[in-house]
This record gives structure tokens, C-alpha cells and sequence, in this order.
């Protein structure tokens, strides 16, 4: 019982510091387009 109890505790403790993280620089692509639906080409965007 006391193990049980204990490994739970080192269990939840260990996945609470634990995090995901993603790379520094993730490099993606992506297709915008306008209010018609047309390619932005060679234009600078932003978020």
C-alpha cells in the first residue's frame, strides 16, 4: 500500500514538471490568399 502510494506521488509530481515544448525555430509553410480567393505572391504578411 505505502509503494502504491508513493509511486503515485512520484507519478503525479514527474508529469506535472514535464512539459512539451516545441522547437525554437519551426519552420512551416503556408498558402494565403485574398478577399477573392487569389495567391498572395511574393508579399510580405502578417499575424
Amino acid at each position: 500500500m505505502r509503494l502504491t502510494l508513493i509511486s503515485l506521488i512520484f507519478f503525479c509530481l514527474s508529469s506535472y514538471f514535464v512539459q512539451a515544448q516545441s522547437p525554437d525555430k519551426l519552420s512551416f509553410q503556408a498558402v494565403i490568399r485574398d478577399s477573392i480567393g487569389g495567391l498572395v505572391v511574393n508579399q510580405s504578411v502578417g499575424l
